[in-house]
């Protein structure tokens, strides 16, 4: 059987895990997220859902410690208590926030979501034989 020579290492890389700092077990339940021009200072904050409910005020600390709390506009609950949608000041204080990797909310982790993400990840099950690497 042919295979890619770049698929063994891309296969060894977790197949392009987003949140390599949150827990093997951690579940993650989305709705729709919109994306668009109104989000492009805009962040989802998906918590542990293990730790529900969430409040406001568990989501103070953290930010004060990556030393954002200030560059948020507007922060609230989006459809599910779990997800909070948060309005930073300019894209580069989101791109601060993305950086961090995750915040640490009620003892659990909590995945920062970028709505405006670009990048698309393809897990490719079946390519006929006549298709080529460089094709794929």
């Amino acid at each position: 059987m042919a295979r890619s020579v770049r698929g063994a290492s891309a296969a060894a890389a977790s197949r392009g895990v987003r949140f390599p700092s949150a827990p093997s077990d951690y579940r993650f339940l989305l709705p729709t997220l919109p994306s668009g021009d109104s989000m492009e200072e805009c962040v989802f904050l998906h918590g542990d859902l293990e730790k529900r409910p969430y409040q406001l005020e568990d989501f103070r600390a953290p930010l004060e410690e990556v030393g954002l709390i200030k560059a948020i506009t507007g922060i609230g609950a989006f459809q599910m208590n779990h997800i909070w949608l948060a309005k930073m000041r300019t894209k580069d204080d989101k791109e601060a926030l993305l950086k961090t990797g995750g915040l640490r909310v009620k003892g659990g982790f909590c995945a920062i979501i970028d709505p405006i993400q670009h990048d698309v990840t393809v897990k490719i099950h079946w390519v006929d034989f006549a298709v080529s690497n460089e094709s794929i």
